[in-house]
């Protein structure tokens, strides 16, 4: 939405299947800059675009699907000096960053390849500010992982003994132990959504047991080991669902 004195006027309209966010100022004011969503699940695509400040003349700066990350779209800030500051990550196996392309604050044309800002931010970094000038940048960077440990309750002249049972870094919980306490079923953050698998306190690899579009949760194994009772629920990691 926009404003002409107290009457707001609408921008920019999203079409079905897209979603809009992440929306700021050029330094100079006379253009708006946000991300666009097109698409459903990890197919989807995203793009920092540019435009007008009646909608038209729109630019797109950068299409990168990794603008959307675990908490939504990045954070966008486009600096006096052109470069437009948001984080991404280059693969799925890489972590996020932040990352600076350079667009002309007058027409939204970009004009330099993307290079990182930061390294090794683990999660994706959040609440994108930058000074005036353009000199320094504030953000949030968390670095946190939740993995699984197992620990001896019969160490108890020794006080209590633990190690870790996953060695990867996804966030990972407990659920429900096989009936004859060889293995441990557990829910974990793989990536794209949440999956359950089983892993043996000798084994250090998991065992992938269900995965897929939806995300899996709480696995609880029956009295007589013959089921696995799980909760499924929609993955939010789709751009579109936000």
């Amino acid at each position: 939405m926009g404003s002409d004195g107290d009457n707001p006027h609408r921008i920019l309209l999203p079409g079905p299947g897209e979603g809009i966010g992440s929306i700021g100022w050029s330094p100079h004011g006379r253009r708006l800059i946000y991300i666009r969503s097109r698409g459903e699940s990890s197919k989807a695509e995203v793009a920092i675009e540019t435009c007008e400040l009646d909608g038209g003349h729109r630019t797109v700066v950068l299409s990168e699907h990794s603008l959307w990350g675990p908490d939504g779209f990045s954070d966008l800030a486009w600096l006096s000096d052109g470069r437009v500051i948001y984080s991404a990550k280059i693969s799925p196996s890489t972590t996020y960053d932040v990352w600076a392309v350079a667009a002309d604050p007058d027409t939204g044309v970009r004009f330099t390849q993307p290079s990182p800002v930061t390294n090794w931010e683990r999660n994706m970094p959040g609440s994108l500010n930058a000074a005036t000038d353009g000199k320094r940048l504030i953000y949030i960077s968390s670095r946190y992982d939740d993995v699984l440990f197992l620990g001896d309750l019969q160490t108890a002249n020794r006080g209590f003994q633990s190690r870790r049972l996953t060695a990867d870094d996804w966030n990972s919980y407990p659920g429900d132990w096989t009936r004859d306490s060889s293995a441990l079923f557990f829910q974990s953050f793989r990536g794209k959504g949440w999956v359950i698998a089983k892993v043996a306190p000798d084994a250090g690899t998991p065992e992938l047991l269900l995965s897929g579009a939806a995300n899996y949760y709480d696995p609880v194994l029956s009295p007589d080991a013959a089921y696995l009772l799980f909760t499924e629920g929609p993955n939010l990691q789709d751009p579109a669902r936000k």
